[in-house]
Order: structure tokens, then sequence, then C-alpha cells
């Protein structure tokens, strides 16, 4: 299945999305590095030899070689209001006696 990164939306078309696509449900960019399937995350960079780089791989940019990441199961860690209230509630405990 294809997803977004950043919070799991299931992504249903047969097309892969536009240059200026976001997600409609936490309104990132679903056209970045972060979701090519060139994209090495553990890496921090693109397996493509003739893609430019690009100065935030979460943005979205116009690389012609973008292959949308076909995905096992729906992202965890990635997941935006889980970090944030994992975070909050980290920061949180800090200051209790």
């Amino acid at each position: 299945m294809r997803y977004c990164l950043r919070c799991g939306w299931e992504w249903s078309r047969e097309e892969p999305p536009g240059f200026r696509d976001v997600c409609p449900q936490c309104q990132s960019y679903l056209h970045c590095c972060q979701n090519c399937s060139l994209w090495q995350g553990n890496r921090g960079i693109c397996s493509s030899l003739t893609a430019a780089p690009t100065p935030n791989p979460a943005e979205h940019n116009f690389c012609e070689e973008f292959r949308f990441a076909f995905r096992a199961g729906r992202p965890q860690e990635t997941d935006v209001g889980a970090r944030e209230s994992d975070a909050r509630r980290r920061w949180e405990g800090l200051f209790k006696k």
C-alpha cells in the first residue's frame, strides 16, 4: 500500500501524486523525497544518480523520477500526533517529583 509517511493516510488512486499534492489529513506534501521508493532514509540520500538533491526531503519537489513507495503497513513512528503527545508527556515527566 501507499501511505503518507507523516501520518499514515492511505493513497488509493492508481496514478502517483502530482508535484504539489498534499495529504488531506496532515497537509504534508506527498510528492517528496521521503515518500519516494528511491529515498534511502537510513542514509538521508536519494539512490538516483541523476536526480538533483533537494534541501528539504519532506518538501515537494519536481523530480521526474519520483515513485511513490509501497509499504507493508501504515507508518507508526512517524505519526505527528503521537510524537507530539509522547514528547509532551516526557517533558512534563521531567518536572514531576
